[in-house]
């Protein structure tokens, strides 16, 4: 989400990066992501340093680590002084990633909430320049995402979907299919 800056005018340097819509029927919030040089998911922090004055810490998309957002309703992320190309460049695998949120008023969290939650990820869009033009700036949950890989080992698929429905992302038969196997071992011994 967009952040004040006292120093500067914030027409001038503000951006729309992308816009996010939550067409699931549970609230999400969202985790910006990267992969650190282990290739493990962690959040994404603002690393950005500049010359000018005016924004020594570069203030970008990862300096918000969790927006919620309600069922069936959008948003627009935004940056202050850095574009979208920038900020895809400073992280290595970009991605936002999903987690269950809660109906809530107030708009973001911190990093060590970030960091509490991003283990249990639902589903995963990860960032380039091309996949967004492709998709007109709009990333759709979870219609354009990836599934956890782990999703099967993290929530009782059994309850999400009786409770939500299947997740209808890419990677969600697999996870299904992960999930039954492990039930059925579980009965066999």
């Amino acid at each position: 989400m967009m952040q004040g800056c006292s120093a500067c005018n914030r027409e001038e340097f503000s951006w729309s990066l992308f816009k996010i819509v939550n067409n699931s029927n549970f609230p999400i919030m969202t985790i910006n992501a990267e992969l650190n040089s282990a290739g493990d998911i962690v959040v994404a922090t603002g690393k950005h340093a500049s010359k000018d004055p005016h924004y020594p810490s570069g203030v970008g998309m990862c300096q918000v680590y969790m927006l919620a957002l309600n069922p069936q309703k959008s948003t627009e992320i935004g940056s202050i002084h850095l574009p979208l190309e920038d900020e895809i460049k400073a992280h290595n695998g970009l991605r936002v990633c999903f987690v269950f949120g809660v109906d809530s008023e107030y708009p973001f969290l911190f990093q060590p909430a970030a960091e509490q939650l991003l283990p249990d990820y639902l589903a995963f869009q990860e960032l380039s320049l091309e996949w967004l033009k492709a998709h007109d700036y709009t990333i759709n949950f979870p219609e354009d995402c990836t599934v956890n890989p782990r999703l099967h080992e993290i929530y009782n698929l059994d309850e999400f979907v009786e409770k939500y429905g299947p997740l209808k992302a890419k990677g969600w038969d697999e996870a299904w299919a992960k999930w039954l196997e492990a039930k059925q071992a579980n009965t066999e011994q």
